[in-house]
């Protein structure tokens, strides 16, 4: 996996801003991440992150069926709450329950859990990039754009919500997603807070 580094005001500010290298071509911010980003800022005016009551999904509607909602529990369980429609044909599984770090290969969760947890422990928000195989043998970027929520209630895990973009109802089966990972991409985005520290690619 590739890391790169951005600033928000950065990422909105270009129109066309390239957010990742994945096998040498260069990945821009989807018009779907950008719309979700914006809103997100929006919700959380002038503080670090906004809550849950801050959220105006109306800002954010067409992306509704392409949305995730998940909480960190602690630095091993992420859940997911909320999935919509599309992400579920997608995968081919309701994901309401589920624990995301789980959900990976057994080689592939520790490294799951801890970038989860940097995400949310030292706020930032993050672009995920995949490469998939549809069932007709052609490759694609699939992108997973998402950031942190406090939640309304005084002790209740932080939240992370994500939208996805270039999704389509692929057939894979149950829970499958044939992904390259050597062609695969993340990058955090300085919200405020400062990057989290990321140790080597795995």
């Amino acid at each position: 996996m590739m890391y790169s580094f951005e600033r928000l005001q950065d990422v909105l500010s270009q129109p066309a801003a390239e957010i990742v290298t994945v096998r040498d071509e260069a990945v821009q911010l989807s018009d779907d991440s950008r719309q979700f980003l914006t809103a997100w800022n929006r919700w959380r005016s002038d503080r670090l992150l906004p809550r849950r009551a801050d959220m105006d999904i109306t800002m954010i509607a067409r992306l509704m069926p392409r949305v995730v909602l998940l909480e960190a529990l602690d630095s091993e369980r992420v859940i997911f709450r909320l999935a919509g429609g599309e992400i579920e044909q997608y995968l081919g599984l309701r994901l309401q329950g589920r624990d995301y770090v789980t959900m990976g290969e057994p080689d592939q969760r520790p490294r799951r859990a801890e970038l989860m947890w940097r995400i949310v422990s030292q706020p930032c928000a993050a672009v995920n990039v995949y490469r998939v195989a549809d069932p007709d043998g052609s490759r694609r970027l699939i992108q997973f754009c998402g950031a942190p929520i406090l939640p309304d209630e005084a002790g209740a895990p932080i939240q992370l919500l994500a939208v996805a973009s270039n999704l389509r109802r692929l057939g894979w089966g149950e829970g499958s997603m044939p992904y390259d990972p050597n062609a695969t991409g993340l990058c955090f985005i300085d919200i405020g807070a400062g990057l989290p520290a990321v140790g080597p690619t795995p």
